[in-house]
């Protein structure tokens, strides 16, 4: 079967003639049938589409692609290389051991005291403090958490969501390196990847203020407001985005919005502890959308973008070591 012809018949574009002609060879090719099946599941289950969604719809097609795919089962994709399914079994084990770990920070005697807490490729862990506020940490992400009497300075390498309860004889204060983010009642959300040139600090309810490294006021954020800052030129802005579009990986899903097959690619890395190279330049910035649950595997996911989009795959597997996805 040609992944165009599967295409046109899952995406609804097939003509009625196409349809009696793709169905009736299905008839007398049980091997194809299982493979059209295959795909259709995992065409439910992730959903993806290499059509860019217009801003105004983003939100409403996200949340009616989950509400309709929440209760599906996941694809069984066949031939595949054997070694890539340690990743499954990789994101298994994170998710048992770093997503319900809970760490509690207790009052501490000292003038101060530093706590660091990491959450590795393929997991997401929670720190909660004495007063029940909670830090959620996305994958591939550390976060140290310096206390002293009437302060609490976070520094963040990776991307974490924040529900702080807001204390006034005690500032809470999250540094980012050339810019800091102060706690005001707050539940936020900041993406400040080492690799990304660009630092995400986005507000989902109260309030929370910019400042740069000697506490200077640069913005207020409204709520569904994200602050965009360019590391590079300490350049921003502030734009308008709904929440649950940045939110949606504590909530154990890819969303990928108008996402270019790099940053995608670059989100993939880090759950899945692989490594991509995309030897064709001119495919780095096609853009897509879609939206994945994360106990999908690596597999499954590979295995959509190859029937939707039309690029090929070679995963090079080497022993005690990552391995590296050729997309082409």
């Amino acid at each position: 079967m040609e992944s165009q012809q599967i295409l046109r018949i899952l995406s609804g574009k097939a003509t009625e003639e196409e349809k009696t002609i793709f169905y009736s060879q299905l008839e007398h090719d049980p091997e194809a049938e299982r493979e059209y099946l295959s795909l259709k599941e995992l065409w439910i289950v992730s959903g993806l589409n290499s059509n860019p969604t217009s801003r105004p719809d983003q939100a409403e097609s996200f949340k009616t692609f989950w509400e309709k795919t929440q209760s599906r089962p996941a694809a069984k994709i066949r031939r595949f290389p054997r070694q890539i399914f340690r990743y499954a079994a990789m994101l298994v084990v994170a998710l048992a051991t770093g997503f319900f770990l809970n760490y509690l920070i207790p009052r501490s005697s000292t003038p101060f005291s530093i706590k660091e807490f990491r959450s590795g490729k393929g997991s997401m862990s929670t720190v909660v403090l004495e007063d029940g506020s909670r830090i959620w940490l996305n994958a591939n992400t550390t976060l140290s958490l310096k206390e002293k009497k009437g302060k609490i300075e976070a520094l963040l390498s990776g991307e974490a969501y924040f529900e702080i309860i807001h204390n006034e004889v005690r500032e809470f204060i999250v540094d980012l390196g050339k810019i800091k983010v102060r706690d005001r009642g707050t539940a936020f959300n900041i993406s400040a990847y080492p690799d990304d040139p660009i630092c995400r600090t986005t507000l989902i309810e109260g309030e929370v203020e910019l400042l740069d490294q000697q506490d200077r006021l640069l913005e207020k954020l409204d709520i569904a407001q994200t602050f965009r800052f360019e590391n590079a030129t300490n350049r921003y802005h502030i734009e308008n985005i709904d929440p649950e579009l940045v939110t949606g990986w504590k909530e154990n899903k890819f969303v990928f919005i108008d996402k270019s097959l790099k940053e995608i690619c670059q989100e993939l890395e880090k759950w899945y502890g692989v490594k991509f190279v995309i030897e064709q330049r001119s495919l780095e910035q096609e853009v897509f959308s879609s939206v994945i649950r994360r106990s999908t595997t690596i597999s499954q996911v590979l295995e959509m973008l190859r029937v939707t989009t039309g690029i090929s795959y070679q995963i090079e597997e080497k022993k005690d070591e990552t391995a590296i996805i050729y997309v082409r």
